[in-house]
């Protein structure tokens, strides 16, 4: 199988050559990381020990997490196919390949979101449900954070309402889901700071991206000068 190490071997090679990326695991991301972080997940496959596919993704960091999202993603594709093979002996060449791809593909899709507003507008090309549980959440913290006094609002009620009703469907099943109650705390968490002010939710949605960057273990790339 294609180890992390073999990974880290082709991200040396290729982030240099892009401009601002560092690496880490199996991770190759745009810095410094202010709100979201923005880069290529190598995902090692099981079926074959040679075999791996790329992600260029936008994860927005005020969605509290402890993994990499890959919600709004794009696999990169050589020819059609969405499938890399790792060869020692054509490491080089290999690193070439892809980072072309990752010019072509991969930086046009990092660079449709650079702020809330970005995601607001352009959540149709980063996903194709948009009556996803996490897409519905990511959508209403944006329009938290872009001050969208129209819509905040609405879109916290419904990425709630979503939520509830993924559980009563659980329950249905008599599946307890700590991940959905987690969640519609959070939400709700986030509609009594907005029922407060604009900036009083912002605080909390900003101080969950320091969270989920410790958790991630990125805290040594936050941007110095990331605004609050």
């Amino acid at each position: 199988m294609v180890t992390q190490r073999d990974i880290q071997s082709l991200t040396k090679l290729i982030a240099p050559t892009l401009g601002k990326f560092q690496f880490k695991r199996d991770l190759m991301f745009e810095v410094p990381v202010a709100h979201y972080l923005k880069g290529f997940a190598f995902d090692r496959s099981g079926f074959d020990k040679a075999m791996f596919y790329v992600e260029a993704f936008i994860m927005p960091l005020y969605v509290p997490s402890d993994h990499i999202s890959l919600l709004f993603s794009q696999r990169l594709t050589d020819n059609g196919s969405q499938i890399w093979f790792y060869d020692t002996t054509k490491r080089e060449r290999l690193a070439d390949a892809l980072r072309n791809i990752m010019v072509h593909q991969g930086l046009p899709f990092l660079a449709l979101v650079n702020d809330p507003y970005d995601l607001l507008e352009r959540v149709s090309e980063l996903h194709s449900n948009l009556q996803d549980m996490w897409v519905q959440v990511a959508v209403a913290y944006s329009a938290v954070l872009a001050n969208q006094e129209n819509k905040a609002g609405e879109m916290l009620q419904l990425a709630e309402a979503k939520i509830q009703e993924q559980i009563s469907e659980l329950q249905k099943h008599k599946i307890t889901s700590a991940e959905h109650t987690e969640l519609l705390q959070q939400v709700r968490e986030v509609t009594q700071c907005y029922a407060q002010g604009h900036k009083v939710a912002s605080r909390l949605l900003r101080s969950w991206e320091l969270l989920t960057l410790r958790k991630l273990g990125l805290t040594d790339f936050i941007d110095s000068d990331r605004s609050e």
